[in-house]
C-alpha cells in the first residue's frame, strides 16, 4: 500500500511538473520580452540623458553670456576708475609742484615725485587686474594715494 501510494504521488508530481514546464519557444519568447523591456528602458534613459545634456548646453551658453557681460562691466569699471585716478593724480601733481614752489626740502619733493610715479605705474596696471584681484588692487591704490597725499600735505 505504501508502495502504491508512493507511486501515485510520484506519478502525480511528474505529471504536474511536466505541465508546469515551459517549452523552449515559450522560454525564448520570455527572453525576448525581457530584452525588449531592457532595450525600452535603456532607450528611455538615453532620451533622458539627451534632454539633460541639452539643458546643460543651454545653461552653459547662458553662463558664457553672463561671463561676457561681467567682463564688459569690469572693463567699464576699470576705465571709469582709471579716469578718476588720473584726475586725482593731476591734483597730486599740482600739490607737489606747489610744495616745490614753496621751498619744500628737495629730497622730500624727490621722494614725493617718486611715490607719485609709482602710483602712475599702478594706475597703468589697472587694465591687467583680474576680477578676483580687482578689489584688492583698488584698496592698495587708495591706500597709496592717501599716504602720498598726506605726505604732500605734511611737506607744505
Amino acid at each position: 500500500m505504501k508502495k502504491t501510494l508512493s507511486i501515485v504521488i510520484l506519478s502525480t508530481l511528474c505529471l504536474a511538473g511536466s505541465a508546469c514546464k515551459k517549452t523552449e519557444t515559450e522560454k525564448a519568447a520570455d527572453k525576448v520580452a525581457d530584452k525588449t523591456d531592457k532595450v525600452g528602458d535603456k532607450a528611455e534613459n538615453v532620451g533622458d540623458q539627451a534632454r539633460d545634456m541639452s539643458k546643460e548646453a543651454q545653461d552653459m551658453q547662458e553662463a558664457k553670456g553672463d561671463l561676457a557681460n561681467a567682463d564688459q562691466e569690469l572693463a567699464a569699471a576699470k576705465q571709469e576708475y582709471t579716469s578718476r585716478l588720473m584726475e586725482r593724480l593731476a591734483k597730486l601733481d599740482e600739490k607737489i609742484a606747489d610744495a616745490k614752489a614753496k621751498g619744500a626740502d628737495s629730497m622730500k619733493v624727490a621722494d614725493l615725485q617718486a611715490r607719485r610715479d609709482a602710483l602712475a605705474q599702478k594706475i597703468a596696471d589697472a587694465k591687467n587686474q583680474t576680477s578676483t584681484a580687482w578689489s584688492d588692487y583698488k584698496d592698495s591704490v587708495e591706500k597709496d594715494f592717501d599716504d602720498v597725499e598726506k605726505a604732500v600735505d605734511d611737506a607744505t
